[in-house]
């Protein structure tokens, strides 16, 4: 193929580069040894199968891994409060208390990309991201991706739609 999807895990962490490949952010070298290291690094990977909870909440996928505690206990008020603000920039129509499995595709989709955000995410990988949308829902996400870059965020959009890739890239 292409090496798509091993340009995706590598960059995940999932897999290792080989020799002839050299991984540079900022300038300077580095090496993703796992995935730890890819979300150090501030990369996050959506892939076409969402990896999202469908039982838990948007605030509970946003904070998966990284939940906010009080003594022993998970903080959910915190939760709460700290993802209304990712959603809000995203023009999320739903709230952090919704179920993740009453969500359409598209609006799991924007879970997926606050959960990277709320990271810190630096990079952004997307696979295949309008697979399942509709055209509407293409373009609300194409002016979503649009805005996240005039505010630095890199994307790496991969598709085998080259209209898509046309109208996203910074140069033809």
């Amino acid at each position: 193929g292409a090496g798509k999807s091993t340009l995706m895990k590598v960059l995940s962490g999932a897999y290792q580069a080989d020799a002839g490949g050299t991984i540079r952010l900022d300038g300077r070298e580095v090496v993703i040894d796992g995935p730890l290291a890819a979300k150090r690094l501030g990369i996050a990977v959506i892939y076409q199968e969402l990896s999202l909870s469908p039982n838990l909440s948007v605030a509970e996928n946003i904070y998966l891994g990284r939940e906010p505690t009080s003594g022993p206990f998970v903080d959910r008020k915190a939760m709460l409060a700290g993802c209304e603000d990712v959603l809000k920039r995203l023009g999320a129509g739903f709230r952090p208390t919704t179920l993740v499995g009453t969500l359409s595709i598209a609006e799991r989709q924007l879970v997926e990309i606050a959960r990277a955000i709320h990271a810190q995410a630096r990079i952004l990988v997307m696979d295949e991201p309008t697979t399942a949308l509709s055209a509407r829902e293409t373009d609300r996400l194409f002016e979503l991706i649009r805005r996240l870059k005039a505010e630095g965020l890199a994307i790496i959009y991969i598709s085998h739609r080259l209209d898509e890739i046309f109208q996203l890239a910074d140069r033809v």
